[in-house]
């Protein structure tokens, strides 16, 4: 689909609502939650749920628990039921309804009446010749949430990003970068973190994590492969005036401090993508670093929360030069749309991201490929299933079949 026959869909192409309902599910850690779908009145379906973050940002809307059941009976009362929509439609009257309905279960119906539009618009599948996302390798994880190869640290997750586009070697570098890690990790003493056990790497803090992934790349040939990106997820580090950095640097930082500790990260590491370094606030810093990271690149997650207002002001103040993108965080499928083109338009590379708590749901995938995102990140692929689903989407859409591509040979042949 191009750029413009998805604006089409989103605001001009309009949908008989014919029907909605929802059942349970299982997020990725096996915990149940809800799932709606919206039936059009031309046969077509879409489903969706929500995912759910350990973390928020200042600016995201909290968790409200309402029954989907009072839901859909408010839908048929204010007659959505039966109406002829578009998805702008649709989202701004859930957005009206947002303090009612929760925002979960706003997310949720706007992604089924996107998947329900592709499905519509037979947009699901065969777009050949699409170019893959660089998927990037969730490799150590921190933080108080530490599940997948916990370390001590202060920051949340430790990732690669690939230089190349060969989806194979990437899964293969995966698997032997995965095998050493967890032979290195073995042998190092372990302590105890929020209930998780975590893996102790040395006495210098948060750069023992930096400095053990470079050393792992470079053992294995791997260094001029994948660049280095952390997700710091500062605004949780936030203490009063300054940050409180209670794990692996046990120590308090004021403001200009973080920042100086940032830049000497930076200038000792090359790192390649820093995510969310300082709180949501403290835009001075945000733009300091920026101004300082010549060879990396200052990511914004957090701060703007898919705000597409809040991401091109905060592009053109020089406060990030790209966004991790968390569709939840915009809250309906057309502000996702908005805070893409908002990057877009700014030429600002986007790294579209799964929540930590994650479904099947596949509108993240279908996003990627209709929007030709450049990265994505999902995982850790060996511990979340619903990211393997995800990057098969990806493939299906991305790809032709085998019965298209002999089609389009024998066309050819034909021609001949």
């Amino acid at each position: 689909m191009t750029d413009g026959s998805l604006i089409d869909l989103r605001e001009h192409r309009r949908f008989v609502v014919a029907g909605v309902d929802y059942r349970s599910t299982i997020n990725s850690i096996a915990q149940l939650t809800r799932e709606f779908s919206i039936h059009f009145g031309d046969g077509a379906t879409g489903t969706g749920s929500a995912p759910r973050g350990e973390t928020l940002s200042c600016y995201e809307s909290r968790v409200l628990n309402v029954p989907p059941d009072r839901v859909i009976r408010q839908l048929e009362a204010d007659a959505i039921t039966g109406s002829e929509l578009s998805q702008l439609e649709f989202d701004r009257y859930l957005e009206n309804r947002i303090r009612e309905f929760g925002p979960e279960n706003v997310y949720s119906l706007s992604c089924a009446f996107f998947e329900a539009g592709l499905a519509s618009s037979r947009q699901t599948a065969g777009r050949s010749n699409r170019r893959l996302p660089a998927y990037c390798l969730n490799i150590l994880n921190g933080g108080f949430h530490a599940y997948t190869n916990p370390v001590l640290s202060d920051f949340h997750e430790f990732l690669l990003v690939p230089g190349h586009g060969d989806l194979s070697r990437l899964l293969e570098d995966h698997r032997t970068i995965q095998e050493h890690v967890r032979q290195h990790l073995a042998t190092r003493p372990t302590t105890m973190v929020n209930g998780n056990v975590v893996h102790v790497l040395g006495k210098n803090g948060n750069r023992d994590s930096i400095a053990f992934i470079k050393e792992l790349l470079s053992e294995l040939g791997l260094t001029n492969d994948y660049g280095l990106m952390i997700d710091a997820a500062a605004s949780g580090l936030r203490d009063g005036s300054g940050y409180a950095l209670q794990l692996a640097e046990q120590r308090t930082f004021s403001r200009p401090e973080f920042l100086d500790y940032w830049r000497d990260i930076q200038d000792e590491f090359s790192l390649d993508v820093i995510e969310d370094p300082f709180a949501e606030s403290d835009q001075d810093n945000w733009r300091r670093l920026v101004e300082h990271s010549a060879q990396g690149s200052i990511f914004g997650d957090d701060i703007h929360s898919g705000d597409p207002v809040r991401i091109r002001e905060l592009l053109a103040g020089g406060c990030m030069t790209g966004i991790v993108l968390k569709p939840d965080q915009a809250g309906t499928m057309s502000r996702t749309m908005d805070a893409i083109h908002a990057a877009q338009q700014q030429d600002a590379p986007i790294i579209l991201s799964h929540r930590s708590i994650s479904t099947d749901s596949l509108e993240l995938a279908h996003l990627l490929v209709e929007f030709d995102i450049g990265y994505a990140k999902f995982g850790p692929l060996d511990t979340d299933y619903s990211a393997i689903l995800k990057m098969n989407e990806v493939l299906r859409m991305s790809q032709p079949s085998t019965a298209t591509a002999a089609k389009a040979r024998q066309s050819d042949h034909a021609g001949l």
